[in-house]
């Protein structure tokens, strides 16, 4: 049928219609002008559909997931190294606690005895005053006595004082495993540390190459997009020019 049109730069008559029928009438060129936009439709006839990949809502879900993830677990983490803390600082002090009021009641102890040791010396030296007074024979075997008992106190005392030594030194030995745990919780807790901020980086970084990623999946989807609406445009055209060129043979 364009060949034939071609051929023809002003037919008389349309090739699908009998010769004789409406030539040179204005109807046929109505009727010709109807067939030639029903055989080629133009953007005002007809919609042009372009696929066009479709871009998925969803694909922005891991980010902010991710983002969660990242938060819950910063959050825990902290919550752990406080709650660490908190437990080692409360057990210090309870056996700081323990061990002072041990070491209080044993010094107390020790504090009694040497009043008493002191007072029952200071009888002892008030009655050896009054015995210098008397006869010495007479009152020679209660001194003795006196004395014998002094010394077993005194005896007692130094016994009493190597006890409360060794106390102290098994105190001293728990304060020194005590500040070696301490250090140990702070070592640990700075390794938690550590690993959390490792920790951090990694997702950030992983973060961020998905947002590149994201930004890419975007500019690819925008070029795909331009390059389906240029292709239409480009056919809006064409049909355009086939209309204005038939248009002008007629």
């Amino acid at each position: 049928m364009y060949s034939q049109l071609k051929k023809k730069k002003s037919p008389d008559v349309h090739p699908l219609i009998p010769k004789g029928q409406f030539s040179n009438d204005q109807k046929f060129y109505q009727e010709l002008t109807q067939k030639l936009w029903e055989s080629h439709p133009t953007d005002e006839n007809i919609e042009i559909s372009v696929d066009v990949p479709q871009m998925q809502t969803k694909r922005a879900q891991p980010y902010l997931t991710e983002e969660n993830n990242l938060a819950l677990e910063n959050r825990k983490l902290k919550e752990t190294i406080i709650q660490m803390k908190l437990e080692m600082k409360s057990k210090l002090e309870a056996d700081l606690l323990k061990q002072k009021n041990e070491f209080q009641t044993i010094l107390q102890e020790y504090v009694v005895f040497i009043d008493k040791i002191l007072q029952d010396k200071k009888d002892l030296q008030l009655q050896l005053a009054q015995y210098q007074r008397q006869d010495l024979q007479e009152n020679k075997n209660e001194l003795i006595e006196q004395l014998h008992f002094l010394q077993e106190e005194n005896f007692k005392s130094l016994q009493q004082s190597e006890e409360f030594s060794n106390k102290l030194i098994q105190i001293e030995t728990l304060l020194i495993n005590l500040e070696e745990e301490k250090k140990i919780a702070y070592e640990k807790i700075e390794q938690l540390r550590l690993q959390n901020l490792q920790l951090k980086q990694h997702y950030e970084e992983k973060l961020q190459n998905q947002k590149q990623q994201h930004y890419a999946d975007i500019t690819k989807f925008e070029s795909i997009v331009q390059e389906a609406l240029d292709k239409k445009d480009f056919k809006i055209q064409k049909l355009k020019e086939q209309l204005s060129y038939y248009t002008d043979q007629f």
